[in-house]
């Protein structure tokens, strides 16, 4: 909703700017019919110094500097309030926070590492024991990998459960291809 906001409002400020460039009596701009000299008016291109020297006196021309005045003011504004006041683009292209405060994070940050802790822990509780079948070897393995338990935490947990040393090195290396 507030992208809609700044859309209407650059194009406002650039309506305001053709009407200001176009408008006749901001500029001295006319069409044929609408100058005449001895009107108090330079007509340009109509009307010059040498065609009607009482409206075109040497004289300095404010329209552009008033021209360029107000878009520097609106330029100034913009910047204020879009990169420094409510609508600060910085802020609104970070995206929100979907916390409502600091406490409410460290609470989630909280939760999450004492799940981790508390699969960690139901791994360690499940360490199959020595046997033939190596399917319960792969899936221990996989499953500390998934918690990003180190390889050397589950060679130790497997060598105490009374695996072989080169059986667990080779149930590693194939969970590690997978």
């Amino acid at each position: 909703m507030e992208h809609k906001h700044a859309v209407v409002f650059f194009v406002l400020i650039i309506s305001l700017g053709f009407f200001i460039a176009l408008n006749p009596y901001i500029t001295g701009y006319a069409s044929l019919n609408s100058y005449s000299c001895g009107d108090g008016k330079c007509t340009i291109p109509y009307e010059d110094e040498i065609i009607c020297p009482q409206d075109c006196a040497q004289t300095i021309n404010k329209t552009p500097w008033i021209v360029s005045a107000i878009i520097v003011l609106i330029l100034g504004i913009i910047y204020i309030y879009y990169y420094r006041g409510k609508f600060n683009l910085r802020d609104i292209t970070r995206g929100k926070i979907p916390f409502k405060s600091e406490q409410e994070l460290g609470q989630v940050v909280e939760f999450i590492e004492s799940s981790k802790q508390r699969k960690i822990l139901n791994i360690k509780k499940n360490i199959p024991i020595k046997s033939k079948n190596l399917k319960p070897l792969d899936d221990y393995i996989q499953k500390c990998l998934s918690v990003r338990m180190s390889l050397d935490r589950i060679r130790s947990n497997l060598l105490l459960k009374g695996w072989k040393k080169i059986t667990v090195e080779e149930a590693i290396k194939r969970q590690i291809k997978m």
